[in-house]
């Protein structure tokens, strides 16, 4: 019997392995064929599209592929070292860290636990009353501290919740990061995405609310339907778990702990929420605050208690996904460095021939696409020249930029790599021993979240237009 598994598993991996070279073999022959492409482009282009294959085959190996495609693109002579560590995004990394620091520091408090104790005490035990809760609370927390910060506390509720009830992690973890993207499009500080278009489009926050947020409300009523359904199975052995573990044996949180966390956690958020205003008030540079005080927040916790610290850096900091992040970083903008975007902009252009309808689907459709296997921030920095473009001859592009942020941010559930968020999740989920999500995996459910959530996304954004400026 062991020896026929073996035989399975073999003939799997030969197929498998047959697959990904066809594969590889067969992007290969297009991307050479492509007209007009220099040749740094093609390398470019071949190396990024290779890289992610491997990723969609190969997950667990995702730091060994990240590195070797940034070799192989150094050696290619495509890019450079100053370029390289300018795409990595050192910025973000440095408030990752700071934020994991913090959230780890609320972990080892007992804060989370305390949280879940709270929601299951108020909302009974009910599994699916309390999934809803923390969907909403996620997606409610995304645009008013961010879809990343949403993804760290609420995944870290999720995981207090899995190891007290022994249930399977994944499928929660899953949810709430879909609501935590889906929410974060509702206002400008939401998403990475959403401050990029209102920075280059002139949007305002009572703009964001007004046509964006309608469709984040509907399409959030939408997922958690989804999700309820998906995740059946899960819930109801969640369900099952909770009525047979007693409430009195959870412990409660010191009154100075819980002051302490809710101090740490209320500074982080507001200081979020109103980093641009503070800036403006003390007269300080865009950004400093919203990354200095995690920075001071996170240095403090580590001072206070030298050996807690010390712990909180080695074993709460995901640093495996931190490299991959950079990484991921560097290799996905070598595509804007060799002129690759600006190409994919001017073919959007003219297959959509300059007409308004046209250009609203298409718009929308290529770049969420492009958001789901390459990064949303690149996609939609892609196709902010195009949308200019337009508007220099003539044409209302206002609903424009609402179908580029609803597409680069709902279809930023379709895979791992396509939000930040969702790498942040997947990566405390394995730091913490408690599952492995793979690239396909998270796929299987992100694909009809999407792709569903998209649709009516942008069909709300679409009835509107006759209401829009």
């Amino acid at each position: 019997m062991r020896s026929i598994i073996v035989g399975d598993r073999a003939k799997h991996e030969i197929l498998k392995i047959c697959l990904l070279i066809a594969i590889i073999l067969s992007v290969t022959i297009i991307i050479i064929n492509i007209p007009g492409l220099l040749w740094r482009q093609t390398i470019a282009l071949l190396f990024l599209s290779i890289e992610t294959i491997l990723l969609i085959f190969f997950w667990k190996y995702k730091i060994a592929i990240a590195f070797s495609t940034i070799s192989a693109l150094l050696f290619s002579g495509v890019i450079d070292v100053a370029h390289i560590i300018e795409f990595a995004s050192f910025d973000v990394i440095l408030f990752l860290i700071s934020m994991m620091i913090i959230i780890g520091y609320l972990e080892e408090e007992g804060f989370f636990e305390h949280l879940m104790d709270v929601a299951i005490t108020s909302f009974g035990r009910s599994a699916r009353r309390l999934l809803v809760t923390i969907m909403l609370f996620s997606a409610l927390l995304a645009p008013v501290a961010g879809a990343m910060v949403a993804a760290l506390i609420a995944t870290a509720m999720i995981l207090h919740l899995a190891a007290q009830y022994k249930v399977n992690p994944k499928p929660f973890v899953l949810a709430v990061v879909f609501a935590s993207n889906i929410g974060s499009s509702a206002t400008t500080i939401g998403n990475p995405v959403g401050i990029l278009i209102a920075l280059r489009a002139g949007l305002t926050l009572p703009e964001f609310i007004r046509w964006a947020m309608p469709s984040a409300i509907i399409s959030l009523a939408i997922l958690i339907v989804i999700c309820l359904k998906m995740f059946s199975s899960s819930i109801a052995e969640l369900d099952k778990s909770m009525k047979e573990i007693s409430i009195e044996t959870r412990r409660e949180l010191e009154r100075s702990k819980l002051i302490r966390c809710s101090i740490v956690l209320v500074i982080v958020i507001v200081t979020i929420m109103f980093h641009h205003q503070l800036e403006e008030l003390l007269h300080l540079e865009r950004n400093t605050l919203i990354l200095g005080i995690p920075i001071g927040i996170a240095g403090t916790i580590l001072a206070i208690n030298l050996e807690k610290g010390r712990g909180i850096l080695e074993y709460r900091v995901d640093w495996s996904t931190l490299i991959f992040f950079a990484l991921l970083f560097a290799a996905v903008g070598t595509l804007k460095y060799v002129g690759i975007t600006k190409l994919i902009a001017n073919t959007i252009a003219e297959f959509s021939g300059g007409h308004e309808i046209n250009t609203f689907f298409t718009l929308s459709s290529v770049s969420a696409v492009l958001s789901a296997f390459m990064d949303n921030i690149l996609a939609v920095a892609t196709f902010i020249p195009v949308v200019h473009h337009l508007e220099d001859a003539g044409f209302n592009t206002y609903p424009l930029w609402w179908a580029l942020l609803i597409s680069s941010t709902y279809f930023g559930n379709m895979t791992i790599v396509a939000g930040i968020a969702n790498m942040v999740a997947v990566g405390m989920l394995e730091r913490r021993g408690l599952g492995h999500i793979t690239f396909t995996e998270w796929m299987k459910y992100g694909i009809p979240v999407s792709v569903i959530t998209l649709l009516v996304g942008i069909l709300v954004v679409y009835v509107q237009i006759p209401l829009m400026p």
